[in-house]
């Protein structure tokens, strides 16, 4: 889904909501403001949670059906233009690494709680955005390589690592 979509499914989430509390406080015979009655407002939203998450749930498929579509150098080609447009080719290799390197921490201050946040994918994204670019400047086509090392990996297999 592009964001006009997003929007608009989000608009449609949004009036199907208000419409289930008007039948909710139609059926009661509930009049007024009927958020100062905890009891029936949780009952409501309890109503209404599980249609909710399902329509989350068919949003992300869709985002995800869309992300695999993605061409890897399409991807590659559109954000180091980004990055060209935004003047950040200006970088020594360290630099890049370096770059990556405080992408990969921000990802490690998402994990410090017993669960990860749900910050922890758009930090990835990070590290992937950063090495793509990175990649791209030093001109190394990084899918070929990407088949290449996981092909020495399967032939090396886990070398003596149990976990």
């Amino acid at each position: 889904m592009n964001e006009p979509e997003i929007v608009e499914a989000s608009q449609f989430i949004g009036s199907l909501i208000s419409q289930v509390a008007v039948n909710f406080r139609q059926s009661f015979n509930i009049s007024g403001d009927w958020h100062g009655d905890d009891h029936l407002y949780k009952k409501a939203m309890q109503d209404v949670k599980p249609f909710i998450k399902f329509i989350q749930d068919q949003t992300k498929a869709d985002m995800v059906q869309e992300a695999i579509n993605i061409d890897i150098y399409e991807l590659m080609r559109a954000h180091w233009q980004w990055c060209e447009d935004m003047n950040q080719h200006n970088k020594t290799p360290l630099e890049y690494l370096a770059l990556i390197g405080s992408e990969v921490g921000e990802a490690v201050n998402e994990c410090r709680e017993e669960e990860p946040t749900e910050e922890l994918g758009i930090e990835l994204a990070d590290i992937i955005l950063r090495t793509i670019d990175f990649a791209q400047e030093m001109k190394i086509d990084l899918p070929v390589k990407i088949k290449e090392k996981m092909a020495i990996n399967k032939v090396r297999g886990t070398r003596g690592r149990t976990k």
